[in-house]
């Protein structure tokens, strides 16, 4: 993964960031640094949607503390894994973005990220953010927050045809009923509307293993409900099933443009204030990329670099990746199917606050 991507992408930006708060100097394990202290001290890091709540620290004022921030030597794995995951955690796309992202798009404050980008994106920890699709890679996450409740099994992990059908004739139902007027903007103070382009609710995705942490579904997820508990169910994938892989904007492009679905009435009230753009929105029509593929990958390169940011499909249209997680894998036809082959997880809070996962003795 090349640093531009990271420092181009609001949630690659807020990883850095996150990534200089867990590993700079504090007096003990669970004081906070300097870092830390001037966003306690400012509040904005609250999830707030007031307009001013970024300008209570000026961006001159944090880029000068994140260059005086030192690097580490290093970059641990787990260290990295939970920066992204807070990082996910942290993205808003219903809302205005926190005070935090909103400092970090900052072009001063940009410039200060540069070297921690270099240091992440050549760093061992990051290698596998790269990765393109793995037939044999693929687990289902069955999330609970005990083991009386985790969600039941999927039939099938598959989109059923007919409510790909339904899902798709009910945006058109509603862009036509709406008028489709987005001459008049949008208010700030209200949201409406689905904030996600991933498949929600057609069919179920996968996560992507990751070694003696489990997989990218355990600790990476958007808008996450604090579970404790979970299952990973190895995935069997068909021979031959075709997967459209999004390593970064030029992907989400493509399916945008030769599967164009228009969303404004939709979106325009989350994503427009989210991304302070006024226009027409689309997405990719997942019935018609049903035809031609039967799932879509996000790598975790793709996902840092371009999810949540404005990405320009034509001269009056624009798309966003919201709702996904780094290294999801949305099916939209029946080629992966649950395997008997499963292990327990449970998310314990390290003394710092951090939830970190561990596989189950003998699970």
């Amino acid at each position: 993964m090349h640093h531009h991507q990271l420092l181009a992408g609001p949630r690659g930006r807020r990883v850095l960031f996150e990534l200089l708060l867990a590993t700079e100097p504090k007096p003990a394990p669970s004081d906070m640094g300097r870092l830390g202290q001037l966003l306690w001290q400012t509040r904005v890091d609250t999830k707030s949607d007031e307009i001013g709540v970024a300008e209570r620290l000026a961006p001159e004022i944090l880029a000068t503390e994140i260059k005086s921030s030192p690097l580490p030597g290093t970059v641990d794995e787990q260290v990295l894994l939970q920066a992204v995951g807070r990082a996910v955690d942290a993205a808003m796309y219903w809302q205005l973005p926190d005070g935090i992202d909103r400092l970090l798009r900052r072009e001063i404050v940009r410039e200060a990220l540069h070297d921690v980008a270099v240091l992440v994106a050549d760093s061992a920890a990051a290698a596998r953010w790269n990765d393109g699709f793995d037939h044999e890679q693929q687990v289902w996450v069955r999330l609970g927050h005990n083991w009386e409740d985790p969600a039941p099994y999927a039939a099938q992990l598959g989109a059923d045809l007919g409510r790909l059908s339904r899902w798709r004739e009910a945006f058109v139902t509603y862009d036509a009923g709406r008028g489709g007027d987005v001459g008049k903007g949008y208010d700030t103070r209200f949201f409406t509307g689905t904030w996600w382009s991933a498949p929600l609710q057609l069919g179920r995705h996968t996560s992507t293993k990751l070694g003696e942490y489990g997989a990218t579904g355990l600790w990476w997820q958007e808008d996450s409900f604090g579970c404790e508990c979970a299952e990973l169910v190895e995935i069997d994938v068909d021979f031959g099933a075709r997967i459209f892989t999004i390593h970064g904007e030029s992907g989400w492009v493509r399916l945008c443009r030769d599967y164009p679905l228009d969303v404004t009435e939709d979106k325009h009230s989350s994503w427009g204030p989210a991304t302070a753009r006024n226009g027409r929105w689309v997405m990719p029509d997942w019935r018609r990329v049903s035809h031609d593929f039967d799932a879509v990958y996000l790598t975790v390169r793709g996902y840092l670099g371009t999810a949540g940011r404005v990405v320009k499909i034509e001269d009056r249209t624009a798309s966003m990746i919201a709702g996904w997680a780094p290294g999801d894998t949305y099916w939209l036809r029946n080629c992966a199917h649950l395997s008997d082959r499963r292990s327990r997880w449970v998310g314990e809070y390290a003394s710092g606050g951090e939830l970190v996962w561990r596989e189950e003795s003998g699970g």
